[in-house]
C-alpha cells in the first residue's frame, strides 16, 4: 500500500512540475494559421484574432511574418512564457495570453486595449 501511495505522489509531482510555457524556439517553424475561436476553454466559433488570422510564421526569436499586412512584425514572449506581445509599426501593438494544446496546436486569448475579447485556436502547417 504504501508503494502505491508513493507512486501517486512521484506522479502528481510529475505532472505539477510540467509547465505550458511557451518558448521562442517552439513557435519557430511554419506557418500558424487561425482555425477556429476559443471561449471558456473550448475550440468553437469562428476565428477572431485580427490581424493574425490569415496566417503568420515565426522567423526569429523575435519577428514574425504576418500574412494579413505582409509585413515582418516584431514580437516578444513575457511573463515567463505565458503572453505574447505583437508590434505593429503603424497599427499598434496587441497583447494575448498564449497557450500550448500540442506540438501544432495554440491558443491566443487578447488582453488589454486592442486586443480584450479577441481570441483564436491556431494550428501550425
Amino acid at each position: 500500500m504504501r508503494k502505491c501511495y508513493f507512486l501517486i505522489l512521484l506522479l502528481l509531482l510529475i505532472l505539477t512540475s510540467c509547465e505550458n510555457k511557451i518558448t521562442e524556439e517552439y513557435l519557430i517553424g511554419g506557418e500558424w494559421v487561425a482555425i477556429a475561436g476559443y471561449k471558456d476553454g473550448e475550440v468553437k466559433g469562428d476565428p477572431n484574432c485580427d490581424p493574425f488570422e490569415k496566417g503568420n510564421e515565426f522567423r526569429s526569436e523575435d519577428t514574425v511574418y504576418n500574412r494579413t499586412y505582409g509585413e515582418d512584425v516584431r514580437y516578444e514572449i513575457i511573463d515567463d512564457g505565458f503572453e505574447i506581445v505583437f508590434t505593429f509599426k503603424n497599427i499598434g501593438t496587441y497583447r494575448y495570453q498564449i497557450k500550448m494544446i500540442s506540438n501544432n496546436e495554440l491558443v491566443l486569448e487578447g488582453i488589454g486595449v486592442g486586443s480584450e475579447g479577441h481570441s483564436c485556436y491556431m494550428e501550425r502547417k
